[in-house]
C-alpha cells in the first residue's frame, strides 16, 4: 500500500510544536526581567516616597488653681510662701500629684490631700493641696513705690509631644481669704508656653526635649500712701528744719548750727529706720537719693550761714541777707523739683 503524501504545512507545524517550550522560557525570562528591573523598583520607590503616618497629637490636660494664701515675704532670702489648690483634667492621662507635679522656680513644696476620680464624662480628675516656697527677687530700688509680679511656674515630666497643659482660665482665681498686708493685689493670670532645656538629661536622644509649662502671674503693688506718711517723716522734718535755718537772723550762727544738728539727727534717724526694711536685701534708690538730697540741703544751709557770718564781720550786712535769701529760694526750688522727679519716676 502506497504511503500517503504528507499534508502541506505538516513539517512546519511539527517544527512549531518543537520550539514552543523555548518561546515560553524566553517569555518567562522577559517577564521576570521586567518585574525585577522596572516594576519592583518603581513600586519600592513609591512606597518609600509615601508620607509617614502622622504622629499622635499631644494629650491636652486642663490645669487650674485656687490660691488660698500668700505669706512669708522674705526680702533677705528672696522668697515667699504660697498655699494653693491645684487640679488636672484629662481624657488620656491620670496625673499623680506626688510624682508628676513640679514647680520649676520652687525652692520646696509639699503635696497633700490628693484627690483622684473619674468624672461622669469619663475624664480623669486629679487634685491636691500644695504649700510652696517660691523664689523671687525682691527689687526694692523703688521702695516704697515698688511693684512686683509674683510668678509660679508649673511643669510635668511629660514632654510637649506627649502632653500640653491648658490653663483653666475660668475656674482659676484668688480666694477671698488671701490678704497681703501692705500690698494691693492685682488680677491672677495664667498662660502656657513650651520651654526646652539645654541638656538631654543623659537619654542620648537626637535633641533635647521640650516641656509644656503653665505660669501663674500675680502683680502686687505696695500701699505707698501709708508708708510715705509714716516712714518719711524724719526726712521731711529734716528738710523743713534746714529751710527754717534761713529764717533765723544771719548773725545768729549758733542758733543756725543748732538747727542744723537737729536736722541731721532727724535725717539720720529716719534713714536708719528705713534701713531696717530695705537695706539688708537691697537699698532703695529712691530712699538713698532723697536722703542724699536732704543732707546736701543741710550742708548748703551751714555753708551759707558761715558765709553770711563772714560778710557780717566785714560790715556787708545787706550782702549777707541777700546771699541768705537767694540760696534759700534756689535750694527750695531745686529740692522740690528733684524730689518730684524722683517720686514720679518711681511711681511710673
Amino acid at each position: 500500500m502506497t504511503a500517503a503524501a504528507p499534508r502541506p504545512g505538516a513539517a512546519a507545524l511539527c517544527y512549531a510544536d518543537d520550539t514552543m517550550p523555548r518561546y515560553r522560557e524566553m517569555y518567562a525570562r522577559n517577564v521576570h526581567h521586567f518585574l525585577a528591573v522596572w516594576l519592583f523598583p518603581v513600586l519600592i520607590g513609591a512606597l518609600c516616597a509615601a508620607p509617614a503616618p502622622a504622629a499622635a497629637a499631644p494629650a491636652e490636660v486642663r490645669f487650674g488653681m485656687y490660691v488660698t494664701g500668700i505669706h512669708g515675704l522674705d526680702v533677705v532670702n528672696n522668697s515667699y510662701d504660697m498655699d494653693l489648690y491645684v487640679w488636672w483634667v484629662s481624657d488620656r492621662y491620670v496625673i499623680n500629684p506626688n510624682s508628676d507635679f513640679q514647680i520649676v522656680n520652687g525652692r520646696q513644696w509639699q503635696v497633700r490631700s490628693v484627690n483622684s476620680r473619674t468624672l461622669a464624662d469619663g475624664r480623669h480628675y486629679s487634685a491636691a493641696f500644695v504649700s510652696a516656697t517660691v523664689n523671687h527677687n525682691w527689687n526694692l530700688r523703688r521702695y516704697p513705690f515698688d511693684r512686683h509680679v509674683l510668678r509660679v511656674i508649673f511643669e510635668t515630666p511629660y514632654t510637649a509631644s506627649e502632653l500640653r497643659l491648658a490653663p483653666d482660665i475660668v475656674d482659676s482665681k484668688l480666694s477671698e481669704l488671701v490678704d497681703l498686708p501692705g500690698f494691693d493685689l492685682g488680677v491672677l493670670r495664667l498662660l502656657e508656653y513650651v520651654k526646652g532645656y539645654d541638656t538631654r538629661f543623659g537619654l542620648g536622644t537626637e535633641r533635647a526635649d521640650q516641656f509644656s509649662r503653665v505660669v501663674m502671674e500675680l502683680e502686687i503693688a505696695r500701699d505707698s500712701q501709708y508708708l510715705v506718711a509714716t516712714q518719711f517723716t524724719g526726712l521731711l522734718a529734716a528738710n523743713l528744719i534746714s529751710l527754717l535755718m534761713y529764717m533765723v537772723n544771719v548773725s545768729a550762727l549758733g542758733i543756725r548750727a543748732t538747727l542744723a544738728t537737729t536736722a541731721i539727727l532727724a535725717g539720720v534717724g529716719n534713714v536708719y529706720t528705713l534701713g531696717q526694711h530695705v537695706t539688708r536685701a537691697g537699698r532703695s534708690l529712691l530712699v538713698s537719693q532723697l536722703a542724699t538730697a536732704t543732707f546736701l540741703m543741710i550742708v548748703v544751709a551751714l555753708i551759707t550761714s558761715i558765709a553770711a557770718e563772714w560778710l557780717l564781720e566785714r560790715d556787708r550786712g545787706q550782702a549777707a541777707v541777700r546771699l541768705n535769701w537767694t540760696v534759700c529760694i534756689a535750694v527750695t526750688i531745686l529740692f522740690l523739683a528733684h524730689a518730684t522727679w524722683l517720686i514720679v519716676e518711681a511711681m511710673s
